[in-house]
């Protein structure tokens, strides 16, 4: 309300008592359970007070009313502004992150068909007389190379893609910080934090209770002398924060008693969930490895990791989940154990981050 209803004039008349006093208990009852139409409601008070006679500075009353109205309907359009400003931001971001399906799905095409090629040369190499052999595996090697062109053309898109979509991502927390500070007293942005200066930094401001760390961090530090590392620094950040968003809530939801459902089922589910604080995609979790990974000695035995004996008696585990940090070399990844629902544990154990581990096509 703008303005404060006409000053009633101070009255005597009996008639008028009870049904007041019955009006003025509801306003403070009004007060009590609706917090944010207090001032609708202090008006209506001393309109009441004016007719019982019951205070001597009614107008003194109506005009502080008044002004405070005044400047609490300016800082919610402040706010209004702000808010519609990451709106138009949020809006821009996700369009921009519209693409990155149609680059993804081209970028898969490309790696098999570099996966292809390379399987063809070496069947060439066994099949063919020698003349035709070499002809054939100089045309396939150059097939290969443009794939591989390609795929790294494809990659950088895809960055550039998934770096506008974790900001549309950013974007909406803010939104909702900013949505939740309209029945606050501090107005005005939300500033976005500086992005940590090492990976050593990150994993230290990221600890918590329901987070373990048993990797190699002399690993981890290696990633810090390459260019993209910035970025990647703040992928793990927002990585580990909707971890422990996650692990928290699953624990909050078993000790109320209320069903977790099918966002909690795991991650991937958690980050489909639409949840605000949520920072990364889906897209950059996988929940496993290709059969051509579980299947090969060698590259199985890379993504065994060391675990507290409470995890594994052996001390060491195979870990498969992986979230993708960066897609070109060394292309990093972070492996992690869910363990959010084993019964006496709960956690999430943060187990590799580095380079890109082996796989068929780096064989």
């Amino acid at each position: 309300m703008d303005f404060p209803p006409d000053f009633v004039p101070p009255s005597d008349n009996p008639d008028f008592r009870v049904p007041l006093q019955r009006l003025m208990d509801v306003t403070e009852q009004v007060d009590k359970d609706n917090p944010d139409v207090r001032l609708l409601s202090a008006h209506v008070a001393v309109v009441v007070a004016a007719v019982l006679n019951d205070s001597e500075n009614v107008a003194d009353e109506n005009n502080a009313l008044t002004a405070q109205n005044r400047k609490l309907a300016a800082r919610v359009d402040r706010l209004d502004r702000i808010v519609g400003r990451q709106k138009k931001k949020l809006d821009e971001a996700l369009a921009a992150a519209a693409e990155l399906r149609t680059i993804n799905s081209a970028e898969r095409q490309l790696r098999r068909r570099a996966e292809q090629t390379r399987d063809d040369a070496a069947l060439a190499s066994q099949q063919q007389p020698a003349a035709t052999r070499d002809d054939e595996l100089a045309h396939l090697h150059a097939q290969l190379q443009l794939a591989h062109a390609e795929v790294d053309r494809l990659a950088t898109a895809a960055e550039d893609a998934e770096r506008e979509r974790d900001i549309a991502l950013h974007r909406r927390a803010q939104l909702a910080v900013l949505l939740g500070m309209l029945g606050s007293d501090e107005p005005d942005e939300v500033q976005q934090a500086e992005p940590p200066g090492s990976f050593s930094e990150v994993l230290a401001d990221g600890r918590h209770p329901l987070l373990e760390y048993s990797l190699d961090t002399t690993t981890t530090d290696g990633l810090d002398r390459h260019a993209q590392a910035p970025a990647w620094r703040r992928c793990v950040a927002d990585t580990i924060a909707t971890m422990t968003v996650y692990a928290t809530a699953k624990a909050d939801a078993r000790r109320d008693g209320r069903p977790l459902g099918p966002d909690m089922a795991d991650l991937k589910a958690f980050t489909r969930s639409g949840h605000d604080l949520v920072l990364i995609s889906p897209d950059r979790i996988a929940l496993s490895e290709s059969p051509a990974v579980t299947r090969t000695a060698r590259f199985a035995q890379q993504r065994r990791f060391p675990v507290p004996r409470t995890v594994d008696p052996a001390g060491t585990t195979t870990v498969l989940a992986h979230i993708r940090i960066g897609r070109k070399p060394p292309a990093p990844r972070l492996y992690f154990l869910d363990r959010t629902d084993v019964p006496g544990d709960g956690k999430i154990y943060l187990t590799y981050l580095g380079p890109h581990l082996d796989n068929r096509l780096t064989d």
